[in-house]
């Protein structure tokens, strides 16, 4: 018969009793264990399945860079003293991550009508996301915001750092009104750069005007002078100080060529660009309806609750070990405990029953509606 370590007068393991003590506390508490992860996963899958299925609709764009020749005429504008800022180069596939988040965008897309089928027996219906997503608000800045936030919390951006392709997804409750959502995204991110670019070409354009100008007028000035020089010296090779004057001329004059061909260039290129209409964005993959709607994930989220209702389970038996214990080591305290609670629950009752007896007194004998709001001084 073997002894136990207590009985035998030997030493006794910490360790053991504290396991021991934890798994009376697991035992004593089985059916809360084993009830309440039950409940909460039933609670949570009856939620899911409730839901209303969502569609989610998928496309996928790479931004174009800036041409060629913008890039040479921001260069250029650097080699004569004009800074013409970052928003000459191209923006990078970030910028339009955080566009389509923006306000600017999402506001014309919400403010956008939209046809998609209502339901079974019924024709297409033609609707604003305002009033699709903001019909609890009766003023319309009100319920362009709630339209707005909403939306934002349905779409998702994602970068590849390796290729600069933006991958989008929108879901709604209906299939065909996440495509139209998604193209219309595309739309307004299009549009929104076009005219972005057409406002910096249209500023390339005026400056360039003033530079062609201005170059014009010192190729004139440099080519009269050495037009001047040759006309009083025809026989210049002979005397070293004409011929280097005549050199130096020779240099200014090409350098002023030069010069205003590449602003006469970058001024017709402004112009072209000022009234170009194609696509700054490359579609890869357009959105499409969604043939199935999206995945409830009922098993990860059935795991998930069963871990949150044991997790409660084990913080409600922790509680009521406590006072288990608290009551049988210290009973003076728990006493004291217990009268507070008592004192604390009439303290409550006096309070109601002269709440009753004041809206009682009141003309009417019914308490205001809630409705009413504060009173006005």
């Amino acid at each position: 018969m073997r002894l136990d370590a207590a009985e035998a007068g030997g030493p006794v393991d910490e360790r053991t009793i504290s396991l021991i003590a934890i798994a009376n506390v697991l035992l004593r508490n089985r059916r809360l264990f084993v009830g309440l992860p039950i409940l909460v996963a039933a609670v949570v899958s009856i939620v899911a399945l409730s839901a209303p299925r969502k569609y989610s609709a998928q496309a996928s764009f790479m931004p174009q860079s800036k041409t060629e020749d913008g890039s040479q005429f921001t260069g250029l504008a650097a080699q004569i003293g004009i800074n013409l800022g970052a928003s000459a180069q191209g923006q990078s596939p970030q910028f339009y991550a955080d566009l389509m988040k923006s306000r600017e965008i999402l506001g014309a897309v919400v403010e956008a009508e939209y046809s998609f089928p209502a339901g079974s027996g019924q024709g297409p219906q033609v609707e604003t996301l305002i009033q699709r997503y903001g019909q609890g608000s009766r003023e319309l800045e009100r319920g362009r915001f709630e339209a707005v936030k909403k939306l934002r919390k349905r779409i998702g951006v994602r970068v590849n750092p390796e290729t600069g392709v933006l991958r989008v997804s929108i879901w709604a409750r209906n299939a065909e009104l996440s495509r139209q959502i998604a193209d219309k995204f595309l739309a307004e991110v299009n549009r929104f750069n076009q005219e972005t670019r057409r406002s910096q070409a249209a500023e390339e354009r005026r400056f360039a005007g003033e530079r062609v100008q201005d170059g014009r007028v010192r190729l004139d000035t440099a080519e009269l002078a050495l037009q001047q020089f040759l006309q009083h010296n025809r026989q210049f090779e002979a005397s070293p100080l004409l011929t280097f004057e005549h050199d130096r001329l020779q240099r200014e004059v090409s350098m002023r060529q030069q010069l205003y061909s590449s602003l006469a260039n970058a001024y017709e290129q402004a112009l072209i660009d000022e009234v170009r209409n194609t696509p700054v964005i490359t579609v890869i993959e357009p959105p499409r309806r969604p043939v199935r709607p999206d995945r409830r994930r009922l098993i990860m989220k059935g795991f998930a609750s069963l871990a949150v209702g044991f997790v409660l389970a084990l913080l409600i038996a922790v509680t009521l070990e406590i006072g288990r214990r608290t009551r049988a080591e210290e009973p003076e305290d728990y006493q004291t405990f217990e009268r507070l609670k008592r004192e604390t629950r009439d303290d409550l009752r006096t309070l109601r029953a002269r709440f009753r007896r004041g809206s009682a007194a009141t003309p009417g004998g019914s308490t205001p509606p809630e409705s009413a709001g504060p009173p006005e001084y």
